[in-house]
């Protein structure tokens, strides 16, 4: 058994366990509630995300094939796999671009999704993660190279996704407080799957452990690190097409639609890279 102030722990498993009422009191008496993670539920158990958004279409975002698109098409890139018979991202990225087809934002697959992302950021957040998914997506073509958030929001920042009327030096604050938000409230108990009355379900902060019961670190929720924290250390990740429903091209009314997923969770954490606060 390992100590932190008055928070008692122990590792089993590589999971991290804490006696009943983890609380810390303020000076004001306030009580905070705090989410606790193992450092090492972040690479290992590919099972295990931070933002775990349900399956299906939840965390999908609809794109229109823009282009001179055709059923043969769809059909080759519908059977694009690699040598075990999974579905090849980067391939059928790349199988677009060579025959001069794009994607364009269409809507979101499920209508609970889109009210929660809208509650958390207003009705430009759906096309603001959309610009966001396809920069990953379409021009990163889905590698782990470039996947981190830093590079998406600085594509929307360059591109203005949602057409604010304001001076390129301004819309730099603006995206990054609309992805920090959205960060923290999915952090905090939004999900994509279930309607989200807005309300945060952590108010004291968040601990990560390693293995042998160090604290790596603690961030306050009170303090604006812990969003920056959030956008410099989360990343997209590309998850299974077949649990997801995503990268398969359908013709609806003529029309050619493929859905890309999202889904977010740490790609690393650094001892010392932030401040700890109590």
């Amino acid at each position: 058994m390992r100590n932190m102030g008055s928070v008692p722990f122990e590792l089993r498993n590589h999971k991290l366990f804490f006696r009943a009422n983890f609380r810390f009191k303020t000076p004001n008496s306030r009580y905070l509630k705090f989410k606790i993670q193992n450092d090492k539920l972040f690479a290992p158990h590919k099972n295990e995300k931070i933002f775990a958004n349900a399956s299906a279409d939840n965390t999908n975002f609809i794109y229109e094939i823009k282009g001179n698109m055709t059923d043969a098409l769809m059909n080759q890139f519908n059977g694009i796999a690699d040598s075990k018979g999974h579905t090849a991202i980067g391939e059928r990225i790349r199988f677009l671009k060579s025959n001069c087809l794009d994607l364009e934002f269409a809507k979101m697959a499920v209508k609970t999704a889109e009210r929660n992302l809208v509650l958390s950021g207003g009705i430009e957040l759906p096309k603001i993660l959309a610009d966001m998914l396809y920069y990953y997506y379409y021009k990163n073509e889905g590698s782990s190279k470039g996947s981190d958030l830093t590079s998406a929001l600085g594509y929307v920042i360059e591109n203005n996704s949602a057409n604010y009327p304001y001076e390129k030096e301004f819309l730099k604050d603006i995206y990054e407080r609309k992805l920090a938000t959205l960060l923290y409230d999915m952090f905090t108990g939004m999900r994509f799957a279930s309607p989200w009355n807005g309300k945060s379900a952590v108010s004291g902060g968040y601990i990560i452990a390693k293995s042998n019961g160090d604290v790596v670190a603690y961030h306050t929720m009170l303090a604006d690190e812990f969003k920056e924290f959030l956008i410099n250390q989360l990343g997209f990740e590309r998850a299974s097409c077949t649990r997801h429903d995503y990268m398969k091209i359908e013709k609806i009314g003529g029309k050619y639609f493929v859905k890309l997923s999202l889904q977010i969770r740490f790609k690393k954490i650094k001892e010392g890279s932030v401040n700890s606060e109590v």
